[in-house]
């Protein structure tokens, strides 16, 4: 056997090698199972560790999101009692609102009517002048009156003055009104036009 085919050497070693080699991938399948199962454990502790560390973290973030809570309740309480109070302060301000505006409507016919009153105590301050114009013209038509029957029925210079009026009449002599103030009335009466009751 010391002649060998190097052929049959090389299969040999080949072999020996693989069987090693197969060897060696097992021991080395082995290890990496072995490490892999270390580490999930090692994994398994740190994401329990984890949780029981984010179930406090939790716990004191409810907590603190529950005070949030009430505290944005509040809030919204208080916003929803001012929208309460402005809503009524509005619905006073309306009132307030039509109320004077009633107030002005009736200021603005009160003004028109004391511009008509204004313009009737005109009309009435007119004629009280021209009242007090014909009152004055009839007391100097008695004064002449009583004068020209004491006298005798001759025209003078002073009987025949004429006296100026508002009411822009026909101008006359006294003595012409004396004589036209003994005639009858020209009024009518009920029984003159024929009216029964």
């Amino acid at each position: 056997m010391a002649k060998k085919d190097l052929g049959d050497l090389l299969r040999e070693e080949v072999q020996k090698n693989s069987s090693a080699d197969i060897n060696l991938g097992e021991q080395m399948s082995q290890e990496d199972n072995s490490i892999a199962e270390t580490e999930a454990a090692d994994d398994t502790n740190n994401h329990r560790a984890k949780r029981a560390l984010t179930k406090a973290d939790l716990e004191a973030l409810v907590n603190d999101l529950r005070a949030a809570l009430e505290e944005s309740q509040k809030y919204s309480n208080s916003l929803e009692q001012k929208v309460a109070d402005l809503q009524s302060d509005l619905q006073t301000q309306k009132a307030s609102v039509q109320k004077l505006k009633a107030e002005l409507k009736e200021a603005e016919q009160n003004s028109s009517e004391i511009k008509t009153l204004r313009s009737e105590v005109g009309k009435i301050d007119k004629i009280k002048a021209e009242l007090e114009d014909a009152k004055n013209f009839i007391l100097q038509l008695s004064e002449t009156n009583t004068k020209s029957s004491k006298k005798p029925a001759t025209p003078s210079k002073q009987s025949q003055q004429i006296v100026p009026s508002k009411s822009n009449e026909v101008l006359t002599t006294p003595t012409d009104k004396v004589i036209h103030s003994h005639l009858p009335s020209t009024t009518l009466t009920n029984s003159d036009i024929g009216w029964v009751d």
